[in-house]
């Protein structure tokens, strides 16, 4: 979470001084939490713990040795890769 156009930071609540006209949007994140069933791996990209709400982040599932990718479950049922919305 924080502040754009005329306020930085991520200061809550924020305090404005109002000299002149202002614009101010208040930037939001969602978080992505990924678990694995049975053996493998699951990278993101971008790799992070929150993403801005409505940015893309696209998921691969590798499998271990031994392993094989059965498919995704949760928030999305698609195939690998896969992109998802942050919303």
């Amino acid at each position: 979470m924080g502040w754009a156009g005329d306020a930085t930071g991520s200061t809550n609540p924020l305090s404005v001084t109002m000299t002149s006209a202002k614009n101010i949007s208040a930037i939001f994140t969602v978080g992505l939490t990924t678990n694995i069933v049975g053996g493998g791996s699951i990278a993101k990209s971008p790799n992070q713990t929150n993403y801005t709400y409505g940015s893309t982040v696209q998921l691969t599932a590798t499998p271990a040795v031994g392993y094989s990718f059965a498919g995704w479950s949760g928030n999305t049922t698609r195939r690998r890769p896969t992109r998802c919305r942050c919303r």
